[in-house]
């Protein structure tokens, strides 16, 4: 099957427009299909045919190969699942993953781990900088097979994990689960506490990130605050007392963000413009949510949009409204999604109001949680931060190419 005249446009568009950030993330739609039909998912199935290993190849060649040097740091397989297209992602890495002038760029997967979770080990075990990042949903009784049947990925319904935790416990390096804190969670701290225990017994790590698009109402109010401010407390004090000396980057970007945000250095935004995400129509986006917005989308069908005024207002909108110019959690507060701005207002202008109280609820956690603390305690909290941000500055930014989590953490 011979490449479209409009993928390859796309891909050489990417080309040129990447080369204006800094360095940037490549998110390859291997497919839109998915065996899950969760509640809550934005997917649409029939979206795209998959992705060829073709068309694989000349993202990859046009690239990362060509180019006397690569901007890009990360490869990853998106979807849909796209552990449905093992044979592509396995022959992706049988054939780049020891090309020597990419050696530091990682090649990642965001899996729902629901299929070939066998094969994904094995895989990583042969490539251990292969990342894996597991969906760790709000609700597991919202994530059903098209047969809907359950998918109790682990173990709330029938108290059988339908992962093997010793298994992947033999992989670890690069392994994850992917948490994304959304304000529905009706035991956040439980939650959480069962990502940083996993960690501790079977080292295998999690990252946390706050969702794009809150919806309120979000359950009893103070709820998120609560089980935030427990959290906290648990994992510095199994930290400071080397239980478990983990700490993920989001607790510490918003602790940064707290103590910035006092002093009136804090920054917005959301990273818009450092990812690029492709599928085999040659459509891409700036990011996942605006990959279904022909008016965000940077290349449809072949074509350049010439969507520079919506990405300047977007830029420009994060905190310039009467909303957030007046709001006390501004700065820690980076602005929420602009493209869900939009989408629900029709108006980058207006926040939306489920982002404006999950960070009202999380600074009120922080602020409790600091008050609490001696001064000899903030004093040690800000070391912890320095060192650990800069551990993961190395790791997101691939500044040596054997590193991996566990590298940073022993």
């Amino acid at each position: 099957m011979s490449l479209s005249p409009n993928f390859k446009k796309s891909v050489d568009g990417i080309a040129k427009v990447g080369r204006q950030n800094k360095r940037f993330e490549i998110f390859l739609n291997l497919t839109y299909k998915c065996p899950l039909r969760c509640t809550y998912c934005y997917v649409d199935y029939n979206r795209a045919p998959p992705m060829t290993q073709e068309q694989v190849d000349y993202v990859i060649e046009k690239l990362l190969i060509e180019p006397k040097k690569t901007d890009i740091k990360l490869v990853t397989f998106f979807g849909g699942e796209p552990a449905l297209e093992m044979d592509i992602i396995e022959n992706t890495l049988d054939k780049y993953s020891h090309v020597e002038k990419i050696k530091n760029v990682h090649f990642g997967i965001i899996t729902s781990f629901s299929v070939n979770q066998d094969r994904l080990l094995k895989l990583q075990k042969k490539y251990p900088k292969l990342e894996i990042a597991i969906s760790f949903d709000v609700d597991m009784k919202e994530r059903v097979f098209i047969n809907k049947k359950q998918f109790d990925l682990l173990g709330v319904a029938k108290k059988k994990f339908d992962i093997d935790l010793e298994k992947m416990k033999e992989n670890k390096n690069n392994i994850f689960f992917n948490k994304v804190i959304t304000g529905q969670e009706t035991d956040l701290f439980g939650d959480l506490k069962w990502l940083h225990d996993t960690y501790r017994d079977y080292k295998l790590f999690y990252s946390l990130s706050f969702t794009k698009t809150p919806k309120f109402p979000f359950h009893p109010e103070g709820r998120i605050e609560e089980g935030w401010y427990k959290y906290l407390n648990y994992i510095f004090s199994k930290y400071l007392t080397n239980e478990v000396v983990f700490l993920p980057m989001l607790v510490l970007q918003y602790l940064d963000r707290y103590w910035k945000q006092k002093k009136n250095t804090a920054t917005s935004g959301c990273g818009l413009g450092g990812e690029y995400f492709i599928d085999s129509n040659g459509t891409v986006s700036p990011c996942s949510i605006s990959h279904h917005r022909t008016d965000l989308m940077l290349y449809h069908e072949g074509k350049f949009l010439d969507n520079n005024e919506h990405f300047q207002e977007l830029e420009d909108s994060y905190w310039n409204n009467p909303t957030c110019q007046k709001c006390e959690y501004k700065g820690f507060c980076p602005g929420g999604c602009m493209v869900f701005r939009y989408t629900e207002n029709n108006d980058y202008n207006i926040p939306n109001e489920g982002q404006c109280i999950l960070m009202e609820e999380i600074f009120k956690a922080y602020d409790r949680f600091l008050n609490e603390r001696t001064e000899k305690e903030i004093t040690e909290l800000t070391f912890i931060l320095a060192k650990d941000l800069q551990k993961y500055h190395s790791y997101c930014h691939h500044d040596d190419e054997h590193i991996d989590l566990q590298a940073i953490y022993n």
